[in-house]
């Protein structure tokens, strides 16, 4: 299996969710990146298949994306409105 379709860790090698997630990432044409921690950039990249100019890329910002159609990428920048509060997902874990 290429590497960037490798399934995430959680999965046992072989199984049934390893299988199912591989399909799924083989089956996206288009991703959308949103804020990464930064020790899990190197994971996205090989996962998902991100070049190292793409990974250097990754958003730090939850109102800025990285966006992957096909092979082409952007740095797309979201205009967040008064009640787009729930892109912020660290802020309930912080609570």
């Amino acid at each position: 299996m290429p590497q960037a379709l490798r399934p995430p860790r959680q999965a046992a090698d072989g199984s049934a969710a390893q299988k199912v997630a591989a399909g799924l990432l083989a089956d996206t044409g288009t991703r959308v990146f949103f804020q990464q921690a930064p020790d899990q950039i190197p994971d996205a990249r090989d996962l998902l298949g991100l070049s190292d100019v793409e990974a250097a890329l990754l958003p730090d910002s939850p109102a800025d994306a990285l966006w992957r159609v096909g092979d082409r990428a952007a740095v797309v920048q979201h205009i967040l409105g008064p009640n787009d509060h729930w892109t912020n997902t660290d802020q309930s874990m912080s609570a």
